[in-house]
């Protein structure tokens, strides 16, 4: 029986026999109980514990820099429906890079440097159905100097828009079609302008067609998916 994408949190089964396994664990006390005891906690208490630990971390870096007044957030819904939301979605990965981009997420709204509610809930949402490469192609697109000045790579003369990305990034172990179906994912979501796209291309052509270097190192993200990657990356005080 698995959860409820819509229940996370509901115990299952294999939660309820854990339970069970604790009562043993208690039993036995002692060194064996504690070893045993870090075997048997329930996997969704231990991301629950894990997640709930980096927000809370993230939220007292933030005091100590005197961006945030922690008594004020018991009070402040939109925080609370933040939190909730980010808790669900959270508690259904294990992928670092989504965990972290809801984290940042939850501190943004803290600070107030978030976007508005409906816009929060929309990102939100992309970050529940993206994958870890939907983020790094993304910010690639946002920046591509950037990106290869940190890979330490430069361009030829003529190279395409994969070409490009496949210098900062390690595209080419991915499964065949995976990069043009995240591509068409962020121009879907109008993260990604298709200025450059010639009329009657096909979409999935259009990242495989050369560019001179300097087209191939520009910024392609839409304000949209400058905003995006805004509420997801720690909050710019």
């Amino acid at each position: 029986m698995e959860r409820s994408h819509d229940n996370p949190l509901k115990p299952t089964k294999g939660d309820h026999a854990h339970t069970v396994a604790k009562a043993v664990v208690a039993a036995l006390g002692g060194p064996v109980g504690e070893f045993l005891g870090g075997l048997v906690r329930p996997p969704l208490e231990k991301r629950l514990e894990a997640w709930c630990a980096e927000v809370i971390r993230g939220l007292g870096e933030l005091e100590k820099r005197s961006a945030l007044n922690w008594s004020s957030l018991p009070a402040n819904e939109e925080f609370i429906s933040t939190v909730q939301h980010a808790t669900q979605i959270a508690m259904r990965t294990h992928q670092e890079e989504k965990l972290e981009a809801l984290r940042n997420a939850v501190l943004n709204v803290a600070v107030g440097t978030a976007p508005s509610t409906d816009l929060q809930l929309m990102f939100m949402i992309f970050v529940d159905a993206f994958t870890p490469w939907h983020l790094r192609m993304l910010k690639f697109l946002q920046d591509p100097k950037r990106s290869l000045s940190a890979a330490g790579k430069t361009l030829p003369a003529n190279v395409t828009l994969y070409g490009a990305m496949g210098e900062a990034l390690p595209i080419a172990s991915l499964p065949e079609g995976f990069c043009e179906q995240v591509l068409l994912d962020l121009v879907n979501r109008s993260l990604v302008n298709t200025e450059d796209l010639q009329e009657g291309q096909a979409l999935t052509s259009w990242p495989h067609v050369f560019l001179s270097r300097e087209e191939a190192k520009e910024k392609r993200t839409t304000p949209l998916g400058d905003a995006f990657l805004a509420f997801i990356e720690s909050p710019r005080l």
